[in-house]
């Protein structure tokens, strides 16, 4: 954005980590961007650009907390894994990811609605920094979701207003045909790209089967104990 100087502009990046949870990192400054990326992410990156890093959540935030920055977790609540509210995290290592990191994603353009509700929802419950972004995989995407606040048009007033609390979130979901077109057109990756997705695929999938699974049995043992008490007495 050099060449644009008129053009406020903030320097972030969306990074994926070991987990497949997405997280973004706001910068100040460009230098600083430059330098966690050099530093602290391109040594750990995966061999195709649909790679997660090999950096676990933790280690992203306390890089990223070495500069003047902001993190921010989107679409919290999303497919699978992508969002931090997912089943790779116990709940007590959520709870204190969820403390240490500045804020969360409530509107998602990309996102379904009633997940969009759920991140709303967090949001207000964490009492924390909040934005909405249109997630653009294509123009049509773009100011589909923006945040908004007052003040000096400039990167740094941005990100003090989000850190401060001093935004708004204004927009919607795009309709169902976009997202697939969407969705499509993310899958238009390097093949070598495939086996890492699909590994990811399945071990989530056998994460939930496994975490049901203890769920379901749980609530039939409970069951089964309600049950027995209630025709034994001397229980």
């Amino acid at each position: 954005m050099e060449q644009f100087p008129d053009v406020p502009s903030i320097p972030g990046i969306e990074i994926t980590s070991r987990e497949g949870t997405h997280i973004l990192v706001y910068f100040y400054e460009r230098r600083h961007l430059k330098k966690f990326y050099t530093k602290y992410i391109q040594p750990f990156l995966g061999q195709d650009v649909m790679s997660s890093t090999k950096l676990s959540m933790e280690e992203i935030i306390n890089s990223a907390r070495l500069f003047p920055s902001v993190t921010i977790f989107p679409h919290p609540y999303s497919v699978a894994y992508t969002g931090i509210c997912n089943l790779n995290f116990e709940p007590s290592r959520l709870e204190r990811l969820l403390e240490v990191v500045d804020g969360v994603e409530v509107i998602n353009a990309g996102n379904i609605h009633r997940w969009n509700l759920r991140c709303a929802l967090l949001g207000l419950y964490l009492k924390k920094s909040i934005t909405g972004g249109s997630d653009g995989h294509s123009l049509y995407h773009m100011g589909r979701v923006v945040t908004i606040a007052e003040g000096e048009k400039s990167g740094p007033a941005m990100l003090d207003a989000v850190k401060n609390g001093r935004v708004r979130v204004v927009g919607k979901e795009i309709n169902l045909l976009r997202k697939v077109a969407s969705s499509t057109a993310k899958l238009n990756v390097h093949a070598a790209a495939y086996p890492g997705l699909l590994g990811k695929n399945i071990r989530y999938s056998y994460r939930v089967i496994r975490i049901k699974s203890v769920l379901i049995r749980q609530q039939l043992q409970l069951r089964y104990y309600r049950r027995r008490n209630r025709f034994n007495p001397f229980i």
